[in-house]
C-alpha cells in the first residue's frame, strides 16, 4: 500500500543516516513535524535512543485526542474547534484563512479530513474532498441560563469589601480583551516544567490574543495570588 511505501521510506532514510528534516525537504515540507505527524498517523512513534520510529501499540486515540499534546498549526485548529460550538469561520481567520474552504484545504494537505459527526477535523482513512471543508451552516448561539441574584444589601457588601480590585480590573479590561499586568521589576530566567496539555493551551491562549507567553503566566499569577489571599501583596509588585 501507498502508506506503508512511504512510511518504509522514511524508515529506510532514517536508517541511512538522513534526519527528519532532510526527509521532511524530501517530501516538499517544510519541517521534520510534518513527517512525524504523518509517522504518527500511521502507527508509528518516535524513539529517542534508537532515533527513529517504532511501531505503536494499538490505541484508540483519535486525532483530537493527539492534539492536545502537539503544538503544530494542525493540532491547535483541532483543538479550537474542539468546543461545544465551534465556530470554522472564526478559526479559519484567526489562523490566517481568508475562507473557511481555504482552512479545509489546508488541513487535508496535513491528512485531515472534516467530519461532520464530531465537528471536527479526523485523520483521513481514506481521501474525500466532499469531507475535507467544515459545514459553515449558521452557528445556533445558546441561551444564558439565568443567573441566581443576591439582596441588594448582600451585593452591596460584596462591592465594598472588592472595591479595589474592581475598580483596577475595569480600568484596565475591556469587554473582549484580556486585562494586561505591569510588574515591577527585572525580567529574570525562570524554568517551569509543566504538563505537555498546558504548554498545547498556553501556545493557543497566545496565539489567538497576541499575547507573551510571560504576560499570561504573570496575569495568571497575579489573578491566583489576589483570589488566595495575597492582595496587599501584588498590589505592591505592579503598577
Amino acid at each position: 500500500m501507498k502508506a506503508n511505501t512511504k512510511a518504509q521510506t522514511i524508515l529506510n532514510k532514517l536508517a541511512a543516516g538522513e534526519d527528519r528534516e532532510a526527509i521532511a525537504r524530501f517530501y516538499g515540507n517544510k519541517t521534520w513535524k510534518s513527517v512525524d505527524i504523518y509517522m504518527r498517523r500511521v502507527g508509528y512513534r518516535w524513539d529517542s535512543q534508537a532515533q527513529t520510529y517504532v511501531l505503536k501499540q494499538p490505541t484508540s486515540s483519535t486525532a483530537v485526542q493527539e492534539a492536545l499534546q502537539l503544538t503544530t498549526k494542525a493540532a491547535q485548529i483541532i483543538r479550537m474547534l474542539d468546543v461545544k460550538h465551534p465556530n470554522p469561520r472564526q478559526v479559519a481567520i484567526k489562523h490566517g484563512f481568508e475562507t473557511v474552504d481555504a482552512l479545509g484545504e489546508y488541513m487535508a494537505s496535513q491528512g485531515y479530513y472534516w467530519c461532520n459527526e464530531s465537528q471536527n477535523y479526523q485523520y483521513e482513512a481514506q481521501p474525500s474532498p466532499s469531507l475535507s471543508v467544515p459545514d459553515t451552516s449558521p452557528i445556533m448561539t445558546p441561551t444564558p441560563a439565568p443567573t441566581a441574584s443576591l439582596p441588594t444589601g448582600e451585593l452591596w457588601d460584596v462591592l465594598c469589601t472588592h472595591q479595589d480590585f474592581l475598580i483596577q480590573w475595569l480600568t484596565q479590561a475591556t469587554q473582549g480583551q484580556v486585562p494586561h499586568f505591569k510588574v515591577r521589576g527585572n525580567a529574570s530566567p525562570k524554568t517551569l516544567t509543566l504538563a505537555s496539555t498546558m504548554i498545547a493551551l498556553l501556545n493557543d491562549f497566545s496565539t489567538e490574543y497576541n499575547l507573551s507567553q510571560r504576560m499570561i503566566v504573570e496575569g495568571a499569577l497575579i489573578e491566583y495570588f489576589q483570589k488566595y489571599g495575597y492582595g496587599e501583596r501584588v498590589q505592591q509588585a505592579i503598577h
